[in-house]
């Protein structure tokens, strides 16, 4: 499945050819409500439009899909520095690549990682893009930030599979992977017994029990994640899925995903590359970038109408939207125009795809599954309409 756009909140990202399908060709495909870019990238590739257009009211994303359409991130010639903590709250309300690309979740309001893991990730970055050395890794002969980030990652995995054949025990497994992924219990283990602690107070405070716990994991870990003693212990992420299908399990903080989640090292160098594919457009020299609202758009003959707004009844997005405003204007138009969302209360219009899909709009929070819907203004044709004979 081809990954399109830049990473953003609610992105139609996993989904989009399959939206795009649908939509009927035409002169041009207009995205009124672009975000990331995945629908007008997919539409540039459906070779269904000779033109694309993308609006977006936001201009930080407006400014960050024309860099990636220049060209700016391609990973041949962009050499990223790492955007540290201070660095990312000191120019995310200015820069919309520092905003969404090394936010948690891509909402552009908290910073990626969590502190107890910042140096690690900003030494995996370094040794990927820069080729500096990390203390106990091989240095790595290639020169392609692709290329090294995979070395990285087999090494990672090669030394944790060796472990796991040389050690007798469950617990002195578990002790020796937290080395690996986690540097805070190689550098400091009095740091790492404070994290288990940390992760161990909140499960309990969730209400759940250990034998549920252990239940849930068909383990008798439930004890050590429960912990308050002398052997507290985070879950390994296999384990975390089990014990987050509790109902008790809610609102889970960010800094308990990050403890229970270390496969997630290195995600911010698979956004840039979604950023340098986006520089694809450029070379199709027909696609129009706006930043504007949707109600400033003037329709032309033969555009097909595409808009993903906020979606009605969600509280996810930090600005807010008038879902009812939206409606009125769609039904207002004497052209058609599709919209994405979940179920609306208003009943002028017309469903014409859906599909369970199971979404999450923090990178890494409990994923919650939904029936994301497709609506026109007006009444569409069935072309795969059967006749009746009888």
């Amino acid at each position: 499945m081809a990954k399109y756009g830049f990473p953003y909140m609610g992105s139609k990202a996993d989904i989009a050819e399959e939206l795009i399908g649908i939509l009927p060709a035409g002169k041009r495909f207009v995205d009124l409500f672009g975000g990331g870019g995945a629908m007008t990238h997919a539409a540039a590739f459906s070779r269904k439009w000779k033109s694309l257009y993308y609006n977006e009211f936001n201009p930080l994303c407006v400014d960050l899909m024309r860099r990636a359409v220049n060209g700016e991130f391609n990973y041949k010639t962009f050499k990223p520095e790492f955007i540290s903590r201070e660095d990312f709250f000191a120019h995310k309300d200015s820069d919309g690549y520092v905003k969404y690309i090394w936010s948690f979740g891509n909402k552009g309001d908290c910073y990626l990682f969590g502190k107890n893991i910042e140096e690690f990730k900003r030494q995996g970055h370094q040794y990927c893009v820069y080729g500096e050395s990390i203390e106990g890794v091989p240095d790595c002969a290639y020169d392609d930030l692709k290329a090294r980030r995979m070395f990285l990652m087999n090494y990672c995995a090669k030394e944790f599979k060796q472990i796991i054949n040389s050690t007798p025990t469950m617990a002195e497994n578990y002790r020796k992977y937290q080395e690996i992924i986690n540097p805070a219990s190689k550098l400091n283990r009095e740091v790492a017994r404070k994290q288990a602690l940390k992760f161990t107070q909140w499960l309990r405070s969730t209400g759940i029990t250990c034998k549920e716990v252990d239940d849930l994991t068909g383990s008798q870990m439930g004890s050590h994640y429960m912990s308050n003693g002398s052997q507290p212990a985070i879950p390994m992420p296999d384990m975390w899925q089990k014990i987050k299908q509790s109902p008790k399990i809610k609102d889970i903080p960010q800094e308990i995903e990050l403890l229970c989640n270390p496969d997630l090292r290195l995600q911010r160098l698979q956004r840039l590359q979604r950023l340098q594919r986006l520089q694809q457009l450029q070379r199709l020299q027909r696609l129009e970038l706006n930043c504007g609202s949707y109600t400033e758009y003037e329709h032309q003959d033969g555009d097909v109408v595409y808009c993903d707004p906020p979606y009605e009844g969600t509280a996810e997005y930090s600005d807010s939207f008038d879902s009812q405003a939206f409606y009125d204007w769609v039904a207002s138009r004497d052209y058609p125009v599709y919209f994405s969302s979940y179920e609306i209360s208003d009943t002028r219009f017309h469903q014409i795809w859906e599909r369970r899909r199971c979404t999450k709009l923090a990178a890494i929070s409990n994923q919650i599954e939904r029936i994301e819907k497709l609506y026109c203004s007006k009444p569409q044709k069935q072309e795969n309409e059967q006749l009746n004979l009888f």
